[in-house]
């Protein structure tokens, strides 16, 4: 499975007794949600993703340069992929606050302090939250919480971003708001975009192109609208009802 600038995937992952196969690709700038049932492996894919759990074979390129490829022995850390990734609940460093969150990225490729905290306050007030960059994550609200870890994901301008369940922390007063900001902050990035979710809502809102995983594998793959045309399974219809 081969790309030219886009991202390829073709995987196996195991966990205990539990595999997940999947193998799909994605064009330059696609933002795609992956919806599914607890278990399926949403998760697990942005784990391997990120390089957080190894390949039992297969491979993940991005522009043309090979993430992972087990049986090539190439297995790049997950620092070395320069991806970014929000983690579900946001997983902020309790011991920083949100200005050295947002920077911890740049720090770590080696950045001067004084500037690569310039460029996080700067990216603080591009999300709306300049005025939360001395404070540290206990003391921030959900939606505070969301755009700091937006921040500190996008501040590398990384060429693919894994977000998984961005929303999930925030209450159904701010998610509205929320999905608008998202779509727009992710249009601006350009970059391929993953998402993990389990509000079809939020997917429906973000994301050009629906991957449903179930069981370990992909069973359905398209729009909202072709798939609740034609859904090819008893989740797919039953899950794009509530959309």
């Amino acid at each position: 499975m081969t790309t030219t600038a886009g991202l390829s995937v073709d995987i196996a992952v195991r966990r205990g007794g539990f595999t997940l196969e999947l193998q799909f690709a994605l064009a330059p700038g696609a933002t795609v949600a992956v919806l599914g049932p607890n278990g399926a492996g949403k998760s697990t894919l942005v784990d391997a993703l990120a390089g957080l759990v190894p390949l039992a074979r297969g491979e993940v390129v991005l522009a043309d340069r090979t993430l992972e490829r087990p049986a090539a022995r190439v297995r790049l850390s997950p620092q070395e992929r320069g991806l970014g990734v929000m983690f579900q609940g946001y997983c902020l460093f309790g011991h920083m606050n949100a200005r050295d969150n947002v920077a911890y990225g740049l720090r770590a490729r080696g950045v001067a302090r004084a500037r690569a905290r310039a460029e996080a306050q700067a990216w603080l007030e591009r999300l709306g939250v300049g005025e939360v960059g001395d404070l540290e994550p206990a003391a921030l609200s959900g939606g505070q919480a969301q755009r700091v870890a937006l921040a500190r994901a996008m501040i590398t301008r990384p060429a693919l971003l894994l977000l998984d369940e961005p929303l999930a922390a925030l209450d159904v007063s701010a998610r509205a708001q929320a999905r608008r900001l998202l779509a727009g902050w992710l249009a601006e990035a350009g970059a391929i975009c993953v998402i993990v979710s389990h509000d079809v809502r939020d997917a429906v809102a973000l994301a050009d192109e629906l991957l449903v995983i179930e069981g370990g594998r992909l069973t359905a793959r398209g729009t909202a609208a072709e798939l609740r045309a034609r859904p090819p399974t008893e989740y797919v219809a039953a899950v794009l009802a509530e959309a």
